[in-house]
């Protein structure tokens, strides 16, 4: 009576530790008890498995030794967790033969992924010609419908289908009650994901004569037909009835286990330089894409919805700064997303960034404040990558509206749906930027006249611009207004005719930017020095591109050397000078004027 009392206490105390009722029959868990050889050498990751172990004080341990019958241990299969694959010829059988006796009742509940038609889960019967007495069930069986069907055999075979309406290929947790105190219609329940599934018209009418003891089948029947194509992570049986608290706890248990996200521990940064990915974590909800030399770092992640894209691949690209682009700045961390496949449906996308990649758009953009501000920009269409250029694309504004904000290991992240796969560009939707004079030119064009030209950036809502004159520093007068162009980026030109103005007089000139409302700002002001001697206008220097050349039709001829005199280029005149192919370094600018005057003028290439 003792060593009863003390075996009971045993077993309540295993199950309650593993958060599911106590009773259970079979219970088969790929994060324990997975082994190489008959029980000694635990599986890693990639091995083939020659034993799994039952969790239960009744040992109904499964087994396979033949090399090409044995399916495979994964270590992250569903949220991190592991599970043994099966590849369309691999099986299991138990050891020993199962104890079914006494049963009016039965319970199964089955963590599984399944990619092919017509996979067996698990089977229980004595032979493919006998059924009396059996059990099975098969998940995308496509004899009625794509669904699950479970059937228990009596006498005269009877049978059930549930289905729903379509087959899903994610992870998924089944729960099948077998009732044998039940009209036969009622006598089979099958739960996905915890929701009750309907009949479908294939049951017979002929009640069962109850569960018989025999072996247990796992990954194909006993001759190899109806292989599973997918994995199993966990099989938990009872012979009796479960209250329903009981069948909650248990729900929960594996709920919680396999669909928590807890599997995506590795991940704690993101990437720092440009990265592909080539790894996925399937956590049973989201594909994290990663790039096997940094398991730790997370790309971007991917939530199929159960649709089947194929190959995931993610890439980030991650720039020095925040950058101007088609009018708006956008965050220096962008993604690429490609996938295999896009059958017709909604995909959700998730892209990170850091809070230095925040901090970074938010020193151009300054009324950036939230993260509920953040919008992004798709792009779909050929030559997707790491440069902004919608050019022959088809351009998607997701609206900050409609995107989900959160953190994840630590890290920001957008989240959003989308029908299809891109390129993805973070910006400050609505955000007011000042515009920007990101250059200012005043040169004289020749005796009497001065070239200025201006570049902007920003310009949203500018009415015009008016040139400004001076000739002593205070007062300024208009003598030309130029109409605002509104882009992105925008270059300015116009001349001053000074022939009227003495020789010698310095000039003050500054752009006076007016916007649609009324209110205006100031460029800086530049000055030019009035004399008979003609002066070279070259602007920007130094520069890494373009040289502007203002009054080149006053000019002759023009050549370039470098710093040791050798000429390299002989240049006849134009506005224009591309310098993009030399090397860094200093060069002169040779100019003849046409009047005959010989100018010089030192250039820097960056």
């Amino acid at each position: 009576m003792k060593l009863l009392f003390t075996l009971t206490f045993t077993v309540i105390s295993l199950f309650t530790k593993a958060q599911i009722p106590a009773g259970s029959l079979i219970w088969l868990k790929a994060d324990a008890g997975v082994y190489t050889d008959a029980g000694i050498t635990p599986a890693t990751n990639g091995q083939a498995v020659q034993q799994w172990n039952d969790q239960t004080v009744n040992g109904y341990n499964v087994s396979q030794t033949t090399a090409a019958r044995k399916p495979t241990f994964v270590a992250v299969a569903s949220d991190g967790k592991p599970a043994l694959q099966f590849s369309g010829a691999q099986l299991m059988n138990s050891l020993s033969i199962v104890d079914w006796s006494a049963t009016n009742v039965a319970n199964f509940f089955i963590v599984c992924k399944t990619t092919s038609p017509n996979s067996m889960l698990f089977e229980s019967c004595p032979d493919l010609n006998s059924y009396n007495g059996g059990v099975y069930m098969i998940d995308n069986y496509t004899y009625q419908s794509q669904g699950i069907a479970a059937a228990l055999r009596g006498t005269n075979a009877y049978r059930t289908f549930k289905n729903l309406a379509g087959f899903i290929p994610c992870t998924k947790i089944y729960q099948i009650t077998f009732d044998m105190t039940q009209t036969p219609s009622a006598m089979i329940n099958v739960k996905l994901n915890n929701v009750s599934l309907a009949d479908d018209a294939g049951y017979g009418t002929t009640s069962s004569t109850g569960l018989i003891n025999y072996l247990i089948h796992i990954g194909a029947r006993s001759d190899l037909t109806y292989p599973l194509n997918g994995n199993i992570s966990e099989i938990i049986a009872y012979k009796n009835a479960l209250t329903p608290a009981e069948v909650t706890t248990v729900y929960n248990y594996l709920n919680n286990k396999y669909f928590s996200g807890t599997g995506t521990a590795q991940f704690t940064s993101l990437p720092t330089t440009n990265v592909s990915g080539n790894t996925i974590l399937d956590d049973a909800t989201y594909k994290h894409g990663y790039n096997s030399a940094n398991t730790n770092q997370v790309i971007a992640s991917v939530k199929d919805n159960c649709l089947n894209l194929g190959t995931i691949t993610p890439t980030v690209y991650v720039d020095a700064n925040a950058a101007l682009n088609g009018g708006k700045y956008t965050m220096r961390r962008h993604n690429v997303i490609k996938v295999a496949s896009n059958p017709a449906g909604t995909k959700r996308a998730r892209i990170y960034y850091t809070n230095a990649d925040f901090t970074d758009l938010q020193a151009v953009v300054p009324t950036l404040t939230s993260a509920s501000q953040l919008a992004v920009e798709k792009f779909s269409g050929l030559n997707e990558g790491g440069v902004y250029d919608p050019t022959g694309k088809t351009l998607t504004v997701i609206p900050a509206a409609q995107i989900t904000t959160g953190t994840a290991f630590g890290q920001n992240y957008l989240e959003f749906d989308i029908a299809s796969f891109s390129e993805f560009w973070i910006y400050t939707q609505n955000a007011v930027l000042p515009l920007k004079f990101l250059s200012f030119n005043a040169q004289e064009c020749n005796t009497n006249s001065v070239c200025l030209n201006w570049k902007t950036a920003n310009e949203q809502n500018v009415s015009h611009f008016e040139i400004e004159r001076s000739v002593d520093g205070m007062v300024f007068k208009s003598i030309d207004t130029k109409a605002a162009k509104n882009q992105s980026l925008n270059t300015y030109n116009t001349t001053d005719e000074v022939a009227s103005l003495a020789k010698s007089t310095k000039i003050f000139y500054r752009i006076k930017q007016i916007d649609t409302d009324g209110k205006f700002t100031y460029s800086n002001v530049r000055t030019v020095l009035h004399t008979d001697k003609i002066s070279l206008g070259i602007y920007p220097n130094p520069t890494s591109n373009v040289l502007n050349i203002a009054g080149w039709m006053n000019i002759k001829q023009m050549q370039l050397f470098d710093v040791s005199g050798r000429i390299l280029l002989e240049i006849k005149p134009q506005a224009i000078l591309n310098i993009s192919t030399l090397l860094k370094g200093n060069y002169i600018l040779k100019v003849q004027m046409k009047s005959g005057e010989v100018l010089m003028e030192k250039i820097m290439k960056q």
